[in-house]
C-alpha cells in the first residue's frame, strides 16, 4: 500500500510517494471575482510591470506591512494574474492583462483628470484613480471620464481661455481661486 504526503503549490499539487517519486497534478485556478484590494494591487503591478521594487513598493503605496502585500500578491499569483521574478520584479500574465484591459483607459483618463483638472500630485492621483476605477460603479466611472474628455475637447492643451486673456494687466477680484 502506497502512502502519500501532499504539498500544495501555486500551480498544482505535488504528491510525494513512499518510494521517493513525486507526482504533479494540475489544479484548476480559481476564477472567483477579485477583491477590490486585489484589483488595486493588480493595477499597481501593471503600472510597474517588471520595474520597481514589487512587494516592498506595494506595501509602501498601500501603507501595509510587507507580509500583507506578499499575501495579496501570492493570491494574485495563485490565480494566474501575476508572475514573480527571481529578483523581486512582478509581471502581469496574459490573464492579468486581459482582466484589467477594459478598465485601463478609464484609469488613465481619471489619473489625468485628477492631476490636470484638480491639481493633485501624481502619486496621489494614481492612488485615487485606482480606487475610483475599482470601487465606483462602471456607469459612474464612465460619466466622470466622459465629462473630462468633453472638458478637454472644449479647451485643448496649449489654447488660452479667451474669456480671461482679453483682460488688461492688473489686480482683479474674482469669485474663485486660480
Amino acid at each position: 500500500m502506497m502512502k502519500d504526503k501532499r504539498q500544495k503549490t501555486a500551480k498544482g499539487r505535488i504528491t510525494d510517494t513512499d518510494n521517493g517519486y513525486q507526482i504533479f497534478r494540475k489544479e484548476r485556478v480559481s476564477m472567483k471575482k477579485l477583491t477590490s484590494r486585489q484589483e488595486e494591487y493588480l493595477f499597481l503591478f501593471a503600472d510597474r510591470d517588471g520595474r520597481g521594487k514589487g512587494i516592498s513598493e506595494a506595501a509602501e503605496q498601500f501603507r501595509v506591512s510587507k507580509p500583507t502585500a506578499f499575501s495579496i500578491s501570492g493570491a494574485l499569483e495563485e490565480r494566474g494574474m501575476i508572475e514573480k521574478g527571481s529578483f523581486g520584479e512582478i509581471r502581469l500574465t496574459e490573464r492579468g492583462w486581459s482582466y484589467i484591459a477594459p478598465k485601463l483607459d478609464s484609469l488613465n483618463v481619471l489619473t489625468e483628470w485628477l492631476e490636470c483638472g484638480l491639481g493633485l500630485p501624481p502619486v496621489v492621483a494614481d492612488q485615487e484613480a485606482r480606487r475610483m476605477v475599482v470601487n465606483l460603479l462602471p456607469e459612474t466611472v464612465s460619466a466622470m471620464t466622459d465629462s473630462w474628455r468633453r472638458q478637454r475637447e472644449e479647451y485643448p492643451a496649449g489654447e488660452e481661455d479667451t474669456r480671461l486673456s482679453g483682460l488688461a494687466a492688473g489686480l482683479w477680484s474674482v469669485p474663485f481661486r486660480v
